[in-house]
């Protein structure tokens, strides 16, 4: 049974393992993972799209019931209307 795992050569983007590395030990342990999926399954409103995975999520994913997913899509619309796309990814 593994107690951890590094952040390195895994098979997800390395940036995101960095930011489940909470403790920035360098390695992914079980109660870090359990966080990050309750957090990121939380702030969608069906957590299989992370399963599905992608570059995009569109607008309608986030969980707008949640405080953090409020905040989320608000900062994504934001972002969207500085870019000047108000209404992409509904």
């Amino acid at each position: 049974m593994a107690l951890a795992c590094p952040i390195a050569g895994l098979e997800f983007d390395p940036k995101t393992a960095t930011l489940i590395d909470t403790d920035h030990d360098g390695r992914i342990r079980a109660p870090e993972l359990i966080a990050a999926v309750q957090w990121a399954g939380g702030a969608l409103r069906n957590p299989d799209t992370l399963i599905q995975g992608g570059d995009s999520l569109s607008l309608d994913a986030i969980n707008d019931v949640t405080g953090h997913g409020k905040q989320i899509l608000a900062s994504a619309r934001r972002i969207l209307a500085h870019l000047g796309q108000p209404l992409a990814r509904r």
